[in-house]
């Protein structure tokens, strides 16, 4: 048997039945879809997988690999075994339930804990409020796992089977802080089984994280990656940050969980990136086309966090601090991927912290995103104003808004606007709010706006929202 895009796993001559890594005690099925469920075994062994009523048998190949797909499988809350039998052995995995399941990846953002233990910096790196969290959760029904954080130089197989937790009191101390409240959120409204995948690392850019398909499927970035990126090897080179490597954490720790079956993916990454400007949006390209073949699952949905506003180092007067292309390459990547969406948090970041404490919040909006797109809860606003049109009038440009309903300005200070005349020199101005979905921006002495833009700045804090509290995302219009 060929297997595309599954986990290279080692070549067994002789050998007992193992299920791959994913596949262990507590572990979270999705259900609606075609389950792969894979492994290990003698070359030639014929292997039967049970579960839930079914039974489906394959044959291990020359490299001692084989792989079933069960049937879409049923919302189950009952704990049952998942039971791989083979001619010398038989592997139980128990206590499996059947809901939804989502892969959260990224980088430091993704990865920060619920509660690690406390030291003197950004407030530990760690959810604002964890410790009461992690004590005051039970539900047995949500689960979640980490992937290791290792790196590989080619696709390989995990050493261990990956360890699913129970959100039970206390357990959850160095979980993933958004993959918890997210996973939470899920459950308490759809009242099924919900398990996390967090397969993070802190500090990676994107380019670790996309397959070799994912390079070549964008026309863009396929000849710069067939000639650089997929023509060099992860080494063991000195002084090199090896995970950080194109390709080395796809290999280690995305591509060994492929293809199991989920729903869709959240992605928290980009600070290490956001020198890329635009050209950061043809790697989101990459990793969703990669991925969702790989997951064998071509309407995978991915909701992604446009990074909070942080100085980097830069004072208020520095020409860098404008420098904020990689937001508008987030915002424009679920305009050209119907399969994507994006949550702007600029009214959550902390300017002295590039981890922002409060990843509840985050959760909520990405949990809002998936609630209405995948579960069919329309009635749940999940959207923040998009800028819709603009037109300059006698000087002042009247722009209008899609997802607004109505304007909340927070805090006393004005909505950060600025235009720029012929000269290019911006310069602030004031926002008349009009009807609900209107906003006219005008500035003494530029009586003819050239451009216009709103929160551009690695200081903003956004303060202008919503009747659902949603935040407008900074925007940038470079011609009127």
């Amino acid at each position: 048997m060929v297997f595309t895009g599954v986990a290279l796993l080692s070549f067994a001559v002789s050998a007992d039945v193992k299920l791959a890594a994913i596949f262990n005690d507590g572990l979270v099925l999705q259900q609606g879809r075609p389950v792969p469920v894979w492994g290990t075994a003698s070359v030639g062994e014929k292997v039967q997988v049970t579960f839930g009523g079914q039974s489906v048998t394959a044959t291990a190949d020359v490299k001692g690999e084989w792989m079933v797909r069960l049937s879409p499988l049923a919302v189950s809350r009952e704990s049952r075994e998942l039971v791989a039998t083979g001619a010398k052995n038989v592997q139980k995995i128990s206590d499996v339930l059947v809901g939804e399941v989502w892969l959260c990846s990224g980088q430091s953002n993704m990865s920060m804990a619920m509660w690690v233990p406390p030291y003197v910096r950004q407030h530990g790196n760690r959810e604002l409020n964890g410790a009461l969290d992690i004590l005051m959760v039970d539900e047995p029904l949500v689960r979640g796992c980490t992937v290791p954080a290792v790196w590989a130089t080619e696709p390989k197989e995990l050493a261990k089977q990956i360890e699913w937790q129970r959100f039970a009191p206390g357990k959850q101390q160095f979980f993933s802080a958004l993959a918890f409240h997210y996973a939470l959120t899920l459950h308490h409204s759809l009242k099924v089984p919900v398990g996390v995948i967090v397969s993070a690392w802190g500090g990676t850019n994107i380019e670790t994280w996309i397959s070799p398909d994912g390079y070549r499927s964008v026309p863009k970035i396929a000849k710069f990656a067939e000639s650089t990126i997929l023509a060099h090897t992860p080494t063991n080179a000195p002084k090199m940050e090896l995970h950080k490597q194109p390709r080395a954490l796809w290999n280690a720790m995305i591509h060994p969980l492929v293809p199991f079956a989920i729903r869709g993916a959240l992605w928290y990454q980009g600070e290490s990136n956001r020198g890329q400007g635009l050209a950061y949006m043809d790697y989101l390209h990459a990793l969703w086309n990669g991925w969702s073949r790989a997951f064998e699952n071509p309407d995978m949905s991915f909701y992604l966090v446009q990074i909070a506003p942080f100085d980097y180092g830069m004072k208020p007067n520095d020409p860098k601090v404008n420098d904020c292309d990689i937001w508008e390459a987030e915002a424009r990547f679920p305009k050209e991927n119907k399969h994507a969406a994006m949550v702007s948090i600029v009214d959550v970041g902390e300017h002295d912290n590039i981890h922002p404490g409060d990843k509840r919040t985050i959760s909520v909006r990405l949990a809002a995103l998936a609630l209405h797109r995948d579960y069919g809860r329309t009635d749940i606003p999940c959207y923040g104003p998009e800028l819709k049109s603009c037109v300059v009038e006698k000087g002042a440009v009247k722009l209008t808004f899609d997802h607004a309903g109505a304007w909340v300005l927070h805090g006393c200070d004005p909505a950060p606007f600025e235009v720029a005349g012929a000269d290019g020199k911006f310069v602030p101005a004031a926002a008349t709010y009009k009807n609900q979905d209107e906003i006219v921006v005008q500035a003494n002495g530029v009586p003819e706006p050239k451009q216009l833009r709103y929160l551009w700045n690695w200081h903003g804090v956004g303060r202008l929202k919503n009747a659902a509290g949603l935040p407008l995302a900074p925007f940038y219009i470079r011609s009127l």
